[in-house]
Protein backbone atom coordinates (compact mmCIF):
# COMPACT_ATOMS: atom_id res chain seq x y z
CA UNK A 1 0.00 0.00 0.00
CA UNK A 2 1.49 3.66 -0.73
CA UNK A 3 2.19 6.17 1.66
CA UNK A 4 -0.55 8.30 0.25
CA UNK A 5 -3.27 5.62 0.20
CA UNK A 6 -1.96 4.66 3.92
CA UNK A 7 -2.99 8.51 4.54
CA UNK A 8 -6.31 8.03 2.90
CA UNK A 9 -7.47 5.16 4.65
CA UNK A 10 -6.70 6.92 8.44
CA UNK A 11 -8.38 9.80 7.03
CA UNK A 12 -11.60 7.77 5.95
CA UNK A 13 -11.53 6.26 9.53
CA UNK A 14 -11.36 9.90 10.48
CA UNK A 15 -14.59 10.72 8.88
CA UNK A 16 -16.10 7.32 9.32
CA UNK A 17 -15.94 7.44 13.45
CA UNK A 18 -14.59 10.99 14.22
CA UNK A 19 -17.02 13.20 16.34
CA UNK A 20 -16.44 16.67 18.15
CA UNK A 21 -14.90 14.61 20.64
CA UNK A 22 -12.06 13.78 18.10
CA UNK A 23 -12.27 10.05 19.24
CA UNK A 24 -12.64 7.43 16.60
CA UNK A 25 -15.64 4.77 17.93
CA UNK A 26 -16.70 4.24 21.48
CA UNK A 27 -14.06 2.86 23.85
CA UNK A 28 -15.55 -0.52 23.33
CA UNK A 29 -15.74 -0.51 19.62
CA UNK A 30 -11.76 0.41 20.01
CA UNK A 31 -10.65 -2.04 21.77
CA UNK A 32 -12.94 -4.94 20.57
CA UNK A 33 -11.35 -3.80 16.58
CA UNK A 34 -7.86 -4.34 17.76
CA UNK A 35 -5.73 -6.16 20.39
CA UNK A 36 -3.93 -4.72 23.04
CA UNK A 37 -1.98 -2.29 23.20
CA UNK A 38 -2.91 -1.23 19.75
CA UNK A 39 -5.65 0.66 20.46
CA UNK A 40 -4.37 3.55 21.92
CA UNK A 41 -0.77 3.27 20.08
CA UNK A 42 -3.13 3.20 17.16
CA UNK A 43 -4.88 6.94 17.79
CA UNK A 44 -1.47 8.07 18.78
CA UNK A 45 0.53 7.08 15.27
CA UNK A 46 -2.79 8.04 13.63
CA UNK A 47 -2.14 11.72 15.08
CA UNK A 48 1.01 11.24 13.95
CA UNK A 49 0.62 10.79 10.56
CA UNK A 50 -2.01 13.28 9.92
CA UNK A 51 0.41 15.84 11.25
CA UNK A 52 2.89 14.89 9.37
CA UNK A 53 0.80 15.07 6.00
CA UNK A 54 -0.63 18.27 6.99
CA UNK A 55 2.77 18.99 6.64
CA UNK A 56 4.16 18.03 3.61
CA UNK A 57 1.05 18.52 1.58
CA UNK A 58 -0.75 22.76 3.11
CA UNK A 59 -2.10 22.81 -0.55
CA UNK A 60 -4.39 20.36 0.84
CA UNK A 61 -4.67 22.01 4.05
CA UNK A 62 -8.05 22.26 4.61
CA UNK A 63 -9.36 18.65 4.97
CA UNK A 64 -6.08 17.72 6.71
CA UNK A 65 -6.15 20.67 9.13
CA UNK A 66 -9.58 19.68 10.25
CA UNK A 67 -9.01 15.87 10.90
CA UNK A 68 -5.68 16.32 12.79
CA UNK A 69 -7.29 18.73 15.14
CA UNK A 70 -9.91 16.00 15.43
CA UNK A 71 -7.28 13.71 16.53
CA UNK A 72 -5.60 16.24 18.81
CA UNK A 73 -9.00 16.85 20.17
CA UNK A 74 -9.22 13.22 20.71
CA UNK A 75 -5.82 13.44 22.88
CA UNK A 76 -7.36 16.23 25.16
CA UNK A 77 -10.55 14.82 25.54
CA UNK A 78 -8.79 11.74 27.16
CA UNK A 79 -6.44 13.69 28.81
CA UNK A 80 -8.86 15.70 30.76
CA UNK A 81 -10.56 12.83 32.18
CA UNK A 82 -7.30 11.76 33.28
CA UNK A 83 -6.11 11.74 36.49
CA UNK A 84 -2.38 12.32 36.30
CA UNK A 85 -2.13 14.20 32.90
CA UNK A 86 -1.27 11.23 30.53
CA UNK A 87 -3.04 8.25 28.46
CA UNK A 88 -4.02 4.59 28.57
CA UNK A 89 -5.27 1.97 26.93
CA UNK A 90 -9.16 3.35 26.32
CA UNK A 91 -9.54 6.93 26.00
CA UNK A 92 -11.81 7.19 29.25
CA UNK A 93 -9.18 5.44 31.81
CA UNK A 94 -8.31 7.49 34.26
CA UNK A 95 -4.55 5.73 34.79
CA UNK A 96 -2.22 5.91 32.33
CA UNK A 97 1.40 4.03 31.55
CA UNK A 98 4.52 5.85 29.98
CA UNK A 99 4.24 3.54 26.50
CA UNK A 100 1.04 4.65 25.49
CA UNK A 101 1.50 7.95 26.66
CA UNK A 102 4.01 8.54 24.82
CA UNK A 103 2.79 7.67 21.50
CA UNK A 104 -0.49 9.81 22.28
CA UNK A 105 2.45 12.85 22.80
CA UNK A 106 4.45 12.31 19.93
CA UNK A 107 1.35 12.60 17.75
CA UNK A 108 0.71 15.93 19.24
CA UNK A 109 4.05 17.40 18.84
CA UNK A 110 4.00 16.28 15.26
CA UNK A 111 0.77 18.41 15.51
CA UNK A 112 2.25 21.04 16.82
CA UNK A 113 5.09 20.98 14.40
CA UNK A 114 2.67 20.75 11.91
CA UNK A 115 0.98 24.29 13.09
CA UNK A 116 -2.19 22.21 14.63
CA UNK A 117 -4.19 24.28 16.69
CA UNK A 118 -4.52 22.75 20.77
CA UNK A 119 -2.78 23.84 24.20
CA UNK A 120 0.06 23.74 25.04
CA UNK A 121 -1.08 23.08 28.71
CA UNK A 122 -1.87 19.51 27.42
CA UNK A 123 1.52 19.17 26.47
CA UNK A 124 2.84 20.45 29.87
CA UNK A 125 0.62 18.04 31.75
CA UNK A 126 1.77 15.59 30.08
CA UNK A 127 5.57 16.67 30.29
CA UNK A 128 4.69 17.22 34.39
CA UNK A 129 3.82 13.39 34.51
CA UNK A 130 6.84 12.19 32.80
CA UNK A 131 9.01 13.59 35.04
CA UNK A 132 7.34 12.36 38.08
CA UNK A 133 7.50 9.32 36.69
CA UNK A 134 11.38 9.05 36.01
CA UNK A 135 14.12 8.02 38.62
CA UNK A 136 17.48 10.74 39.62
CA UNK A 137 19.16 7.55 37.62
CA UNK A 138 17.24 8.26 34.46
CA UNK A 139 15.22 4.86 35.04
CA UNK A 140 11.19 5.67 33.88
CA UNK A 141 8.17 3.89 35.93
CA UNK A 142 5.42 2.18 33.89
CA UNK A 143 2.46 3.09 35.63
CA UNK A 144 1.65 3.92 38.86
CA UNK A 145 4.04 5.79 40.07
CA UNK A 146 7.56 4.89 40.36
CA UNK A 147 6.65 1.78 42.30
CA UNK A 148 6.64 0.43 38.69
CA UNK A 149 10.28 1.31 38.50
CA UNK A 150 13.19 -1.35 36.91
CA UNK A 151 15.41 -0.94 33.67
CA UNK A 152 13.63 -0.22 30.45
CA UNK A 153 15.77 1.08 27.60
CA UNK A 154 12.13 1.85 26.18
CA UNK A 155 10.53 3.43 29.04
CA UNK A 156 13.84 5.59 28.78
CA UNK A 157 14.41 6.41 25.19
CA UNK A 158 10.01 7.31 25.34
CA UNK A 159 10.99 9.88 27.66
CA UNK A 160 14.16 11.36 26.87
CA UNK A 161 12.46 11.85 23.43
CA UNK A 162 9.21 13.53 24.66
CA UNK A 163 11.71 15.66 26.89
CA UNK A 164 13.38 16.48 23.55
CA UNK A 165 10.95 17.26 20.96
CA UNK A 166 8.61 19.20 23.53
CA UNK A 167 11.68 21.44 23.98
CA UNK A 168 12.32 20.50 27.55
CA UNK A 169 15.76 19.70 27.61
CA UNK A 170 16.51 21.73 30.33
CA UNK A 171 14.75 19.55 32.59
CA UNK A 172 17.30 17.40 35.11
CA UNK A 173 14.84 14.85 34.21
CA UNK A 174 15.99 14.71 30.18
CA UNK A 175 19.70 14.62 31.34
CA UNK A 176 19.13 11.60 33.79
CA UNK A 177 16.94 9.75 30.89
CA UNK A 178 19.85 10.80 28.45
CA UNK A 179 22.72 9.37 30.66
CA UNK A 180 20.76 6.49 31.58
CA UNK A 181 20.88 5.02 27.66
CA UNK A 182 24.21 6.67 27.07
CA UNK A 183 25.41 4.29 29.75
CA UNK A 184 23.51 1.65 28.26
CA UNK A 185 24.79 2.14 24.87
CA UNK A 186 26.42 -1.20 24.21
CA UNK A 187 23.77 -3.08 25.85
CA UNK A 188 21.97 -5.47 23.21
CA UNK A 189 18.41 -4.99 23.98
CA UNK A 190 16.34 -8.75 24.51
CA UNK A 191 12.84 -9.95 24.86
CA UNK A 192 9.84 -9.49 22.82
CA UNK A 193 9.87 -5.78 22.18
CA UNK A 194 13.29 -5.55 20.73
CA UNK A 195 12.03 -3.70 17.63
CA UNK A 196 9.58 -1.40 19.98
CA UNK A 197 12.61 -0.74 21.60
CA UNK A 198 14.53 0.69 18.96
CA UNK A 199 12.31 2.23 17.22
CA UNK A 200 12.19 4.37 20.22
CA UNK A 201 15.99 4.55 21.18
CA UNK A 202 17.17 5.65 17.45
CA UNK A 203 14.98 8.69 18.10
CA UNK A 204 16.44 9.44 21.54
CA UNK A 205 19.88 8.97 20.82
CA UNK A 206 19.92 11.27 17.62
CA UNK A 207 17.59 14.09 19.27
CA UNK A 208 19.91 13.83 22.66
CA UNK A 209 23.55 13.01 21.65
CA UNK A 210 24.20 12.88 17.93
CA UNK A 211 27.87 10.86 19.08
CA UNK A 212 25.83 8.46 20.41
CA UNK A 213 23.32 7.93 18.07
CA UNK A 214 26.17 7.74 15.14
CA UNK A 215 27.63 4.98 17.60
CA UNK A 216 24.36 3.37 18.27
CA UNK A 217 23.40 3.27 14.17
CA UNK A 218 25.89 1.34 12.94
CA UNK A 219 25.48 -1.40 15.78
CA UNK A 220 22.07 -0.96 14.63
CA UNK A 221 23.04 -1.89 10.91
CA UNK A 222 24.91 -4.40 11.65
CA UNK A 223 22.37 -6.19 13.92
CA UNK A 224 19.73 -5.62 11.54
CA UNK A 225 22.02 -7.31 8.41
CA UNK A 226 22.82 -10.23 10.34
CA UNK A 227 18.84 -10.83 10.75
CA UNK A 228 17.10 -9.73 7.50
CA UNK A 229 15.70 -12.68 5.67
CA UNK A 230 16.21 -12.94 1.67
CA UNK A 231 12.65 -11.07 0.76
CA UNK A 232 14.15 -8.06 2.72
CA UNK A 233 11.55 -8.33 5.47
CA UNK A 234 13.04 -8.36 9.79
CA UNK A 235 11.62 -11.36 11.76
CA UNK A 236 10.45 -10.76 14.98
CA UNK A 237 8.14 -12.02 17.70
CA UNK A 238 5.56 -9.55 17.09
CA UNK A 239 5.27 -10.92 13.76
CA UNK A 240 7.20 -10.08 10.37
CA UNK A 241 4.83 -6.96 9.25
CA UNK A 242 5.04 -5.45 12.70
CA UNK A 243 8.81 -5.76 13.37
CA UNK A 244 9.79 -4.87 9.84
CA UNK A 245 7.65 -1.49 9.91
CA UNK A 246 9.59 -0.54 13.31
CA UNK A 247 13.12 -1.74 11.98
CA UNK A 248 12.29 0.71 8.89
CA UNK A 249 11.53 3.52 11.36
CA UNK A 250 14.46 3.19 13.13
CA UNK A 251 16.80 3.48 10.08
CA UNK A 252 14.88 6.06 8.83
CA UNK A 253 16.56 8.56 11.49
CA UNK A 254 19.46 8.32 8.86
CA UNK A 255 17.62 10.36 5.70
CA UNK A 256 15.60 13.08 8.24
CA UNK A 257 12.54 12.68 6.15
CA UNK A 258 10.07 12.62 8.80
CA UNK A 259 9.94 16.06 11.10
CA UNK A 260 10.37 14.81 14.22
CA UNK A 261 13.59 13.27 12.97
CA UNK A 262 15.10 16.83 12.41
CA UNK A 263 17.09 18.52 15.31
Amino acid sequence: MSAGACGNLISAQGNAFGNETGIIGSSSMSMALLPSPWPSLWRGRRSQSLGRRYRHHRQDAGPLARRSELAVRGAITSQKKNSVGGWRYSPDQTDADTSVSGAVMVGLLAARNAASKFPTRAIDRAVTYYTKMTSPSGQVGYSGGLGGMGQSTARTSIATLIYAVARRKDLPEFKATLGNLVVQLEVENAGAWIEYTRYYQAQALFQGDIEAWQKWNKMLVRQLKATQAADGSFPSQLGTQIGTSLSLLALAVNFRFLPIYER
